[in-house]
């Protein structure tokens, strides 16, 4: 989605929430990639000075110039980031970066320093500086993981300093406007239990990928198996799921069964909160999509997901 502008942009998020059936203003819109997928730092054999240095749609730029732009001129409420550090544990910063960083790919003057900029640290406490958290903006990490099952020592290393840079940065706040977000459910309850007191959001980003769903189809199965259903319908610290309709065809069944079923739990299970993808879908695709698959419980839907690609220019 390209907009360059609250205006243009608002218009767009709406004709999206139209389409599901959703009021628009009573729910968050999440800006994948901290709201700017071109500019946002993937990979950090990308981060050459070269690369930094440049001009254009593809440049990448600073995690906290994103958000502010996500949230002042592209009228986001709420970015998703990614972390990651280095396997070494005796490294203890968490940097925002799509891919887990490699020591051998830092180099002095590109990685080694954008990522000393960009820890979650330091971009945390710009977004509590900013005082996004108090105009109702959030930040959702996803937890980066080996694997999408079980929790490797590295997985456990990154959840343990992520929570603990979360809990240093949201000490003594009203708000802390911060959740979770990963397709690895133990790594989730993992975080979950770090967390502890702060109670932080958790969201399970369902496999919904184009390949999982070609094999299911080719063989008669649905692409989210029996035990993660059992999941959705017994877990009780899950705050809710993130998926795309595109790739999980029985999204509003599964959905269905999951409501009845911690309904008639004892005691009742609280309902989850589930987040639309959009970005896999043009805007026609997903009207046609709607249409013929549309959501019920429609006071559930907590939040769309958008990615958005700003064109007037770099952010500062």
């Amino acid at each position: 989605m390209e907009c360059n502008s609250v205006e243009e942009c608002t218009a767009a998020y709406g004709r999206y929430q139209e389409a599901a059936g959703l009021e628009t203003g009573d729910r968050l819109l999440i800006g994948h990639q901290a709201g700017d997928y071109q500019r946002y730092p993937l990979s950090a054999k990308d981060l050459t000075a070269e690369n930094l240095a440049a001009a254009g749609s593809y440049a990448v730029r600073d995690v906290a110039s994103l958000i502010d732009r996500a949230f002042e001129t592209l009228g986001l409420t709420a970015v998703e980031i990614d972390v990651g550090k280095l396997r070494d544990v005796s490294q203890t910063e968490v940097y925002v970066i799509h891919d887990r960083p490699d020591a051998k790919d830092l180099q002095p003057g590109g990685a080694r320093a954008y990522l000393k900029r960009n820890t979650l640290e330091k971009v945390l406490a710009h977004f509590y500086w900013k005082s996004h958290h108090r105009r109702g903006r959030w930040i959702f990490i996803e937890l980066k993981t080996d694997k999408e099952m079980g929790v490797g020592e590295a997985d456990r290393d990154l959840v343990e300093r992520t929570v603990s840079v979360v809990h240093q940065a949201a000490a003594g706040r009203d708000s802390v406007n911060v959740g979770f977000a990963s397709f690895n459910y133990e790594v989730l309850e993992l975080a979950h239990d770090e967390a502890g007191a702060l109670e932080l959001e958790t969201y399970w980003i369902l496999n919904t990928s184009r390949w999982l769903r070609h094999v299911g189809r080719l063989n008669g199965k649905r692409p989210v198996s029996a035990a993660t259903r059992k999941l959705l319908e017994t877990s009780a610290f899950l705050t809710g799921v993130w998926f795309d309709p595109r790739w999980l065809p029985d999204y509003d069944d599964i959905f269905a069964r999951a409501r009845t079923a911690r309904r008639n739990k004892t005691p009742p299970l609280k309902p989850l909160r589930y987040s639309m993808s959009t970005y896999y879908s043009t805007m026609n695709e997903f009207e046609k999509l709607m249409a013929k698959r549309p959501p019920s419980g429609r006071d559930q839907y907590h939040a769309m997901i958008f990615e958005v690609a700003p064109t007037d220019g770099r952010p500062e």
